[in-house]
Protein backbone atom coordinates (compact mmCIF):
# COMPACT_ATOMS: atom_id res chain seq x y z
CA UNK A 1 0.00 0.00 0.00
CA UNK A 2 0.99 3.12 -0.99
CA UNK A 3 3.12 5.13 1.76
CA UNK A 4 2.24 9.46 1.16
CA UNK A 5 1.96 10.96 4.53
CA UNK A 6 3.17 10.25 8.08
CA UNK A 7 0.44 11.69 10.39
CA UNK A 8 -0.67 10.81 14.05
CA UNK A 9 -4.28 9.34 14.61
CA UNK A 10 -7.44 10.46 16.87
CA UNK A 11 -9.60 8.34 17.95
CA UNK A 12 -12.55 10.27 19.03
CA UNK A 13 -14.29 8.92 22.72
CA UNK A 14 -17.71 10.18 23.84
CA UNK A 15 -17.42 12.27 26.98
CA UNK A 16 -19.55 14.02 28.83
CA UNK A 17 -19.33 17.99 28.18
CA UNK A 18 -17.81 20.13 31.89
CA UNK A 19 -20.15 22.94 30.82
CA UNK A 20 -23.90 23.67 31.71
CA UNK A 21 -26.55 24.78 29.73
CA UNK A 22 -26.49 28.55 29.09
CA UNK A 23 -23.39 29.14 30.28
CA UNK A 24 -22.31 30.61 27.33
CA UNK A 25 -18.94 32.09 28.15
CA UNK A 26 -16.95 28.66 28.52
CA UNK A 27 -17.71 27.62 25.15
CA UNK A 28 -14.87 27.81 23.38
CA UNK A 29 -13.98 30.86 21.06
CA UNK A 30 -17.29 32.48 22.29
CA UNK A 31 -15.60 35.38 22.11
CA UNK A 32 -15.00 35.19 18.20
CA UNK A 33 -18.64 34.41 17.22
CA UNK A 34 -22.02 35.24 17.42
CA UNK A 35 -24.84 33.42 18.31
CA UNK A 36 -26.73 31.63 15.69
CA UNK A 37 -29.80 28.95 17.18
CA UNK A 38 -31.61 29.65 13.82
CA UNK A 39 -31.41 25.92 13.40
CA UNK A 40 -31.83 24.35 16.71
CA UNK A 41 -35.16 22.37 17.89
CA UNK A 42 -35.21 22.78 21.70
CA UNK A 43 -35.56 21.09 23.80
CA UNK A 44 -34.00 17.91 22.04
CA UNK A 45 -32.97 14.58 23.48
CA UNK A 46 -29.39 13.26 22.94
CA UNK A 47 -28.28 9.80 25.13
CA UNK A 48 -31.44 9.87 26.92
CA UNK A 49 -30.58 13.54 28.31
CA UNK A 50 -32.74 16.39 27.85
CA UNK A 51 -31.17 19.84 26.67
CA UNK A 52 -32.68 23.38 26.36
CA UNK A 53 -29.41 24.97 25.12
CA UNK A 54 -26.40 23.94 23.05
CA UNK A 55 -23.98 21.55 24.23
CA UNK A 56 -20.64 20.45 23.46
CA UNK A 57 -21.88 17.13 25.23
CA UNK A 58 -20.71 13.63 22.97
CA UNK A 59 -18.52 13.23 19.95
CA UNK A 60 -19.60 15.97 17.40
CA UNK A 61 -16.47 18.47 18.59
CA UNK A 62 -15.33 21.11 20.68
CA UNK A 63 -17.99 24.34 19.23
CA UNK A 64 -21.53 24.06 20.84
CA UNK A 65 -24.39 22.62 19.02
CA UNK A 66 -27.69 21.73 19.10
CA UNK A 67 -29.73 18.88 17.40
CA UNK A 68 -31.91 19.55 14.43
CA UNK A 69 -34.74 17.23 15.94
CA UNK A 70 -36.53 16.62 18.63
CA UNK A 71 -34.57 13.54 19.44
CA UNK A 72 -30.89 13.40 18.17
CA UNK A 73 -30.44 11.39 15.03
CA UNK A 74 -27.07 12.57 14.01
CA UNK A 75 -27.65 15.37 12.13
CA UNK A 76 -26.85 18.56 13.97
CA UNK A 77 -25.92 22.62 13.87
CA UNK A 78 -23.13 24.28 15.22
CA UNK A 79 -24.43 27.75 16.89
CA UNK A 80 -21.38 29.91 16.77
CA UNK A 81 -22.40 32.28 14.29
CA UNK A 82 -19.62 32.57 11.67
CA UNK A 83 -20.49 35.46 9.59
CA UNK A 84 -20.75 37.53 13.21
CA UNK A 85 -17.01 37.07 13.81
CA UNK A 86 -14.55 39.34 16.08
CA UNK A 87 -11.57 38.40 13.79
CA UNK A 88 -11.20 41.31 11.52
CA UNK A 89 -8.98 40.26 8.36
CA UNK A 90 -5.78 43.03 8.22
CA UNK A 91 -6.38 45.42 5.30
CA UNK A 92 -2.59 44.46 3.92
CA UNK A 93 -0.43 42.02 5.00
CA UNK A 94 2.72 39.77 3.22
CA UNK A 95 2.90 36.48 2.81
CA UNK A 96 6.23 35.05 0.97
CA UNK A 97 7.35 38.56 -0.08
CA UNK A 98 3.95 39.49 -1.72
CA UNK A 99 1.73 41.53 -0.07
CA UNK A 100 -2.24 40.80 0.05
CA UNK A 101 -5.49 42.93 0.83
CA UNK A 102 -8.22 41.21 2.66
CA UNK A 103 -9.15 37.84 2.08
CA UNK A 104 -7.00 36.62 -0.93
CA UNK A 105 -5.90 33.03 -2.62
CA UNK A 106 -2.02 33.56 -1.23
CA UNK A 107 -0.88 30.61 -4.28
CA UNK A 108 -2.51 30.25 -7.94
CA UNK A 109 -4.05 26.61 -6.70
CA UNK A 110 -5.26 27.44 -2.88
CA UNK A 111 -8.59 25.93 -2.51
CA UNK A 112 -10.31 29.10 -0.81
CA UNK A 113 -8.95 32.21 0.19
CA UNK A 114 -7.20 33.14 3.57
CA UNK A 115 -6.02 36.63 5.70
CA UNK A 116 -3.75 37.74 8.10
CA UNK A 117 -5.40 38.71 11.29
CA UNK A 118 -4.42 41.02 15.02
CA UNK A 119 -6.16 38.05 16.73
CA UNK A 120 -3.63 36.20 19.18
CA UNK A 121 -5.78 33.20 18.88
CA UNK A 122 -6.15 33.07 15.37
CA UNK A 123 -3.29 35.09 13.52
CA UNK A 124 -4.64 33.43 10.13
CA UNK A 125 -8.14 33.06 9.42
CA UNK A 126 -10.05 31.33 6.11
CA UNK A 127 -12.36 32.67 4.48
CA UNK A 128 -15.02 30.20 4.15
CA UNK A 129 -16.80 30.83 0.26
CA UNK A 130 -20.25 30.28 2.39
CA UNK A 131 -19.68 33.94 3.54
CA UNK A 132 -19.70 35.58 0.00
CA UNK A 133 -23.33 34.03 -0.51
CA UNK A 134 -26.54 34.68 1.18
CA UNK A 135 -27.52 32.32 4.44
CA UNK A 136 -29.57 29.47 3.91
CA UNK A 137 -32.76 29.29 5.88
CA UNK A 138 -34.18 25.78 5.99
CA UNK A 139 -36.32 24.79 8.35
CA UNK A 140 -34.43 22.40 10.77
CA UNK A 141 -32.06 21.77 8.22
CA UNK A 142 -34.57 20.22 5.88
CA UNK A 143 -34.85 20.59 2.14
CA UNK A 144 -38.35 22.06 1.62
CA UNK A 145 -38.72 19.88 -0.84
CA UNK A 146 -37.63 15.89 -0.86
CA UNK A 147 -37.81 12.83 -3.06
CA UNK A 148 -40.83 10.93 -1.84
CA UNK A 149 -38.32 7.72 -2.60
CA UNK A 150 -36.46 8.81 0.17
CA UNK A 151 -39.36 9.73 2.58
CA UNK A 152 -40.79 6.45 1.79
CA UNK A 153 -37.59 5.10 3.61
CA UNK A 154 -37.44 6.98 6.36
CA UNK A 155 -38.77 10.47 7.34
CA UNK A 156 -35.64 11.22 8.25
CA UNK A 157 -33.62 10.25 5.47
CA UNK A 158 -29.82 12.23 5.19
CA UNK A 159 -30.72 12.69 1.21
CA UNK A 160 -33.86 15.17 2.76
CA UNK A 161 -31.72 17.37 5.01
CA UNK A 162 -30.32 20.47 3.51
CA UNK A 163 -26.00 20.82 2.71
CA UNK A 164 -24.29 22.46 5.28
CA UNK A 165 -23.72 26.09 3.93
CA UNK A 166 -19.67 26.02 4.66
CA UNK A 167 -19.38 22.38 2.69
CA UNK A 168 -17.61 21.75 -0.91
CA UNK A 169 -17.26 18.85 -2.80
CA UNK A 170 -14.09 17.88 -3.24
CA UNK A 171 -15.04 14.95 -6.33
CA UNK A 172 -13.20 11.68 -6.05
CA UNK A 173 -11.69 10.72 -9.28
CA UNK A 174 -11.34 7.34 -11.19
CA UNK A 175 -7.69 6.85 -10.26
CA UNK A 176 -8.33 7.79 -6.61
CA UNK A 177 -11.58 5.14 -6.74
CA UNK A 178 -9.49 2.45 -7.66
CA UNK A 179 -7.09 3.72 -5.05
CA UNK A 180 -9.38 3.32 -2.54
CA UNK A 181 -10.63 0.26 -3.58
CA UNK A 182 -7.10 -1.03 -3.52
CA UNK A 183 -6.32 -0.12 -0.08
CA UNK A 184 -9.70 -2.26 0.58
CA UNK A 185 -8.73 -4.79 -1.07
CA UNK A 186 -5.32 -5.04 0.47
CA UNK A 187 -6.55 -5.37 3.72
CA UNK A 188 -9.12 -8.10 3.17
CA UNK A 189 -6.87 -10.28 1.24
CA UNK A 190 -4.79 -9.96 4.55
CA UNK A 191 -6.59 -12.37 6.39
CA UNK A 192 -6.95 -15.71 4.18
CA UNK A 193 -10.85 -15.57 4.68
CA UNK A 194 -12.61 -19.08 3.31
CA UNK A 195 -14.37 -16.91 0.66
CA UNK A 196 -13.69 -12.80 1.06
CA UNK A 197 -14.98 -10.84 -2.27
CA UNK A 198 -13.12 -8.53 -4.47
CA UNK A 199 -14.87 -4.92 -3.78
CA UNK A 200 -16.19 -2.68 -6.08
CA UNK A 201 -16.84 0.95 -6.54
CA UNK A 202 -20.81 1.62 -6.65
CA UNK A 203 -22.15 5.22 -7.49
CA UNK A 204 -25.44 4.75 -5.68
CA UNK A 205 -23.67 4.13 -2.75
CA UNK A 206 -21.06 7.15 -2.95
CA UNK A 207 -24.15 9.45 -3.65
CA UNK A 208 -25.69 8.83 -0.31
CA UNK A 209 -22.21 8.80 1.59
CA UNK A 210 -22.10 12.71 -0.35
CA UNK A 211 -25.37 13.34 1.36
CA UNK A 212 -23.88 12.50 4.72
CA UNK A 213 -20.67 14.28 4.05
CA UNK A 214 -22.33 17.48 2.83
CA UNK A 215 -24.15 17.98 6.16
CA UNK A 216 -20.82 18.70 7.70
CA UNK A 217 -21.74 16.06 10.68
CA UNK A 218 -19.34 14.44 12.70
CA UNK A 219 -21.42 12.03 13.56
CA UNK A 220 -22.59 8.69 11.37
CA UNK A 221 -26.37 9.26 10.25
CA UNK A 222 -28.55 6.04 11.50
CA UNK A 223 -28.35 2.89 8.98
CA UNK A 224 -32.26 3.61 8.47
CA UNK A 225 -31.71 7.05 7.66
CA UNK A 226 -29.33 5.90 4.79
CA UNK A 227 -31.01 3.27 2.60
CA UNK A 228 -30.70 3.57 -0.80
CA UNK A 229 -34.10 3.80 -3.17
CA UNK A 230 -32.11 1.34 -5.35
CA UNK A 231 -30.92 -1.60 -3.14
CA UNK A 232 -33.86 -0.56 -0.04
CA UNK A 233 -31.56 -2.45 2.82
CA UNK A 234 -29.74 -1.37 5.44
CA UNK A 235 -25.81 -0.52 4.66
CA UNK A 236 -22.76 -0.04 6.33
CA UNK A 237 -20.94 3.28 6.89
CA UNK A 238 -17.09 4.48 7.76
CA UNK A 239 -16.74 8.25 8.17
CA UNK A 240 -13.43 9.37 8.92
CA UNK A 241 -12.80 13.24 9.59
CA UNK A 242 -8.96 14.87 9.19
CA UNK A 243 -8.16 18.72 9.86
CA UNK A 244 -5.25 17.65 6.32
CA UNK A 245 -6.08 19.97 3.74
CA UNK A 246 -4.70 17.60 1.82
CA UNK A 247 -7.03 14.99 2.28
CA UNK A 248 -6.32 11.77 0.18
CA UNK A 249 -8.96 9.23 0.01
CA UNK A 250 -7.06 5.94 -0.01
CA UNK A 251 -4.65 7.65 2.85
CA UNK A 252 -7.04 7.91 4.98
CA UNK A 253 -8.96 4.45 4.14
CA UNK A 254 -5.43 2.86 5.12
CA UNK A 255 -4.80 5.00 8.51
CA UNK A 256 -8.65 3.88 10.03
CA UNK A 257 -7.63 0.28 8.87
CA UNK A 258 -4.49 0.38 9.36
CA UNK A 259 -5.04 1.65 13.16
CA UNK A 260 -8.15 0.16 14.03
CA UNK A 261 -6.77 -3.75 12.67
CA UNK A 262 -4.49 -4.30 16.08
CA UNK A 263 -7.89 -3.92 18.30
CA UNK A 264 -9.59 -6.63 16.51
CA UNK A 265 -9.62 -10.13 18.20
CA UNK A 266 -11.17 -12.35 15.51
CA UNK A 267 -13.94 -14.69 17.40
CA UNK A 268 -13.92 -12.26 20.11
CA UNK A 269 -14.51 -8.22 19.11
CA UNK A 270 -12.80 -5.58 19.36
CA UNK A 271 -10.21 -5.01 22.51
CA UNK A 272 -11.59 -1.63 23.62
CA UNK A 273 -15.07 -0.15 23.50
CA UNK A 274 -16.23 -0.06 19.45
CA UNK A 275 -12.33 0.64 18.97
CA UNK A 276 -12.51 -1.84 15.47
CA UNK A 277 -15.46 -1.25 14.22
CA UNK A 278 -14.53 0.70 11.43
CA UNK A 279 -12.07 -2.18 10.54
CA UNK A 280 -14.82 -4.77 11.12
CA UNK A 281 -17.12 -2.94 8.58
CA UNK A 282 -14.84 -2.89 5.78
CA UNK A 283 -13.61 -6.73 6.54
CA UNK A 284 -17.10 -8.04 6.02
CA UNK A 285 -16.58 -11.11 3.60
CA UNK A 286 -19.47 -10.41 1.69
CA UNK A 287 -19.13 -6.67 0.72
CA UNK A 288 -19.32 -6.52 -3.20
CA UNK A 289 -19.79 -2.64 -3.10
CA UNK A 290 -18.47 -0.26 -1.88
CA UNK A 291 -18.95 4.17 -2.55
CA UNK A 292 -17.45 7.00 -0.73
CA UNK A 293 -17.41 10.74 -1.11
CA UNK A 294 -15.26 13.92 0.32
CA UNK A 295 -16.16 17.01 1.85
CA UNK A 296 -14.13 19.87 2.75
CA UNK A 297 -16.47 22.02 5.58
CA UNK A 298 -14.45 25.25 5.91
CA UNK A 299 -14.85 27.70 8.61
CA UNK A 300 -12.76 30.90 9.54
CA UNK A 301 -10.88 28.96 12.09
CA UNK A 302 -11.31 25.43 10.95
CA UNK A 303 -10.98 23.13 8.15
CA UNK A 304 -12.53 19.62 8.66
CA UNK A 305 -12.65 17.18 5.82
CA UNK A 306 -14.98 14.54 5.77
CA UNK A 307 -14.55 11.43 3.72
CA UNK A 308 -17.72 9.39 4.11
CA UNK A 309 -17.89 5.60 2.97
CA UNK A 310 -21.45 3.67 2.63
CA UNK A 311 -21.30 -0.52 2.31
CA UNK A 312 -23.62 -2.25 0.38
CA UNK A 313 -24.38 -4.45 3.69
CA UNK A 314 -24.14 -3.40 7.50
CA UNK A 315 -22.95 -5.49 10.41
CA UNK A 316 -25.21 -7.53 12.38
CA UNK A 317 -25.51 -7.40 16.03
CA UNK A 318 -22.64 -10.52 16.74
CA UNK A 319 -21.12 -10.03 12.99
CA UNK A 320 -18.23 -7.90 14.03
CA UNK A 321 -17.00 -10.76 16.34
CA UNK A 322 -16.45 -12.84 12.80
CA UNK A 323 -16.81 -10.73 9.67
CA UNK A 324 -15.18 -13.16 7.88
CA UNK A 325 -14.24 -17.42 8.22
CA UNK A 326 -10.98 -18.90 8.46
CA UNK A 327 -11.88 -22.92 8.87
CA UNK A 328 -10.44 -23.48 5.56
CA UNK A 329 -7.94 -21.71 3.95
CA UNK A 330 -7.78 -18.44 1.93
CA UNK A 331 -10.07 -18.47 -1.00
CA UNK A 332 -10.39 -22.15 -0.44
CA UNK A 333 -14.58 -21.95 -1.06
CA UNK A 334 -13.82 -20.06 -4.67
CA UNK A 335 -11.43 -21.98 -6.43
CA UNK A 336 -12.37 -21.25 -9.52
CA UNK A 337 -13.31 -17.15 -9.08
CA UNK A 338 -9.77 -16.64 -7.28
CA UNK A 339 -8.65 -12.74 -8.42
CA UNK A 340 -4.94 -12.24 -9.08
CA UNK A 341 -3.72 -12.34 -5.34
CA UNK A 342 -5.55 -15.99 -5.30
CA UNK A 343 -6.75 -14.98 -1.87
CA UNK A 344 -9.95 -12.46 -2.65
CA UNK A 345 -13.46 -14.25 -4.98
CA UNK A 346 -13.89 -11.99 -7.60
CA UNK A 347 -18.01 -11.91 -8.74
CA UNK A 348 -17.81 -8.84 -9.63
CA UNK A 349 -20.23 -6.01 -8.39
CA UNK A 350 -23.03 -8.78 -8.16
CA UNK A 351 -25.56 -8.34 -5.53
CA UNK A 352 -28.41 -10.89 -3.86
CA UNK A 353 -31.61 -10.07 -2.21
CA UNK A 354 -29.99 -10.32 1.41
CA UNK A 355 -33.11 -11.45 3.28
CA UNK A 356 -33.47 -14.54 0.92
CA UNK A 357 -30.72 -14.99 -0.77
CA UNK A 358 -26.69 -15.40 -0.80
CA UNK A 359 -24.20 -15.20 -3.46
CA UNK A 360 -22.29 -18.19 -4.30
CA UNK A 361 -18.73 -17.35 -4.24
CA UNK A 362 -17.40 -20.55 -6.66
CA UNK A 363 -20.44 -20.27 -8.93
CA UNK A 364 -21.18 -16.27 -8.58
CA UNK A 365 -24.98 -17.22 -8.66
CA UNK A 366 -27.28 -16.04 -5.93
CA UNK A 367 -28.74 -18.95 -4.27
CA UNK A 368 -31.83 -19.19 -1.72
CA UNK A 369 -30.91 -19.61 1.66
CA UNK A 370 -33.20 -21.83 3.82
CA UNK A 371 -33.46 -20.10 6.86
CA UNK A 372 -32.96 -16.53 5.45
CA UNK A 373 -30.43 -13.14 6.31
CA UNK A 374 -30.93 -12.12 10.45
CA UNK A 375 -32.03 -8.94 10.48
CA UNK A 376 -30.96 -7.06 13.24
CA UNK A 377 -33.59 -4.82 14.88
CA UNK A 378 -33.75 -0.94 15.83
CA UNK A 379 -32.58 -1.47 18.99
CA UNK A 380 -29.32 -3.55 18.13
CA UNK A 381 -28.67 -1.33 15.50
CA UNK A 382 -28.47 1.59 18.15
CA UNK A 383 -26.56 -0.51 19.99
CA UNK A 384 -23.79 -0.82 17.37
CA UNK A 385 -24.13 2.42 15.93
CA UNK A 386 -23.65 4.14 19.82
CA UNK A 387 -20.56 2.25 20.17
CA UNK A 388 -18.96 3.13 17.32
CA UNK A 389 -16.33 6.45 17.37
CA UNK A 390 -15.56 8.32 14.17
CA UNK A 391 -12.23 8.07 13.67
CA UNK A 392 -10.48 11.29 13.04
CA UNK A 393 -7.18 11.86 11.83
CA UNK A 394 -5.51 15.24 12.35
CA UNK A 395 -3.38 17.18 10.35
CA UNK A 396 -1.21 19.93 9.98
CA UNK A 397 -2.97 21.53 12.84
CA UNK A 398 -2.13 19.09 15.27
CA UNK A 399 -0.80 20.85 18.06
CA UNK A 400 -3.74 23.78 17.76
CA UNK A 401 -6.28 20.95 17.44
CA UNK A 402 -5.24 19.00 20.66
CA UNK A 403 -4.94 21.93 22.75
CA UNK A 404 -8.05 23.64 21.84
CA UNK A 405 -9.91 20.27 22.76
CA UNK A 406 -11.77 19.90 25.83
CA UNK A 407 -12.91 16.27 25.60
CA UNK A 408 -11.08 12.88 25.80
CA UNK A 409 -8.96 11.56 23.42
CA UNK A 410 -7.13 8.23 22.38
CA UNK A 411 -4.35 9.21 20.94
CA UNK A 412 -2.19 6.56 18.72
CA UNK A 413 0.72 7.53 16.79
CA UNK A 414 1.52 5.17 13.85
CA UNK A 415 3.36 5.33 10.56
CA UNK A 416 1.52 4.04 6.97
CA UNK A 417 2.74 1.50 5.05
CA UNK A 418 5.25 0.98 2.47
Amino acid sequence: MACRLIVSFLIVLACASIYADNDWKKFPDHDKYGIDKSQCVFPFTYRDKKYHDCTTDGDNGDWPWCSKDDAYIGHFHYCHDFRNSTIKCKKEYTINGKTFNGCAKWTTNAAYKRCKTDDDTYPIINCPPALDKPKSNYTRGRLPKCDPAYTALSPNHTMCYAPSDYGVEVPIDEDEKQAILDIHNGYRAEVDADHMFVLHWDDELAKIALGRSRLCGFDHDLASNRKSTVYKTLNGQNLVLTTDPYCYGPDLIDQMLGSEKPNFEYGVGCKGAGNCLHYTQAMISNLTRVGCARVQCVYPTRTECFLTCNYIESQYATKYMRPYETKLGAAKRCPHKKDDTGKLCECGPKICDQNTEYLHPDFCECRKTSTGRKKRDDEVESTIESGKSIVALSGIDMSTLLKRKRRGFNVLHGSKKN
